[in-house]
């Protein structure tokens, strides 16, 4: 498992590296590559374009729990200035 401070540098480098909607091909690779210190039972790839999920079948029948998550600021134009404090490195006209 990673610790916090992993989590928040991989935050921190999602956030400073936005692509625009649809388009987020590497954020899709980071994503895939850091899920795989989970060792997910099956990975669905493409959904929507870019989107992922991971199954984990447990060893014990019971409830399912749905995880899932997106980007709150994605890199479009007019949310360059609220997105400011997430210090993005990169801007689209």
């Amino acid at each position: 498992m990673q610790s916090v401070d992993e989590l928040i540098a991989l935050r921190k480098t999602l956030h400073q590296n936005p692509e625009l909607s649809n388009q987020e091909q590497a954020t899709a690779v980071r994503i895939f590559n850091e899920f795989q210190a989970f060792l997910p039972d099956e990975v669905i790839t493409d959904l929507g374009g870019t989107g992922l999920a991971f199954v984990f079948n447990g060893a014990e029948s019971g409830p399912t729990t749905l995880i899932r998550s997106e980007a709150r600021c994605t890199a479009h134009p007019r949310n360059q200035q609220f997105c400011a404090s997430l210090t993005s490195e990169r801007r689209f006209s």
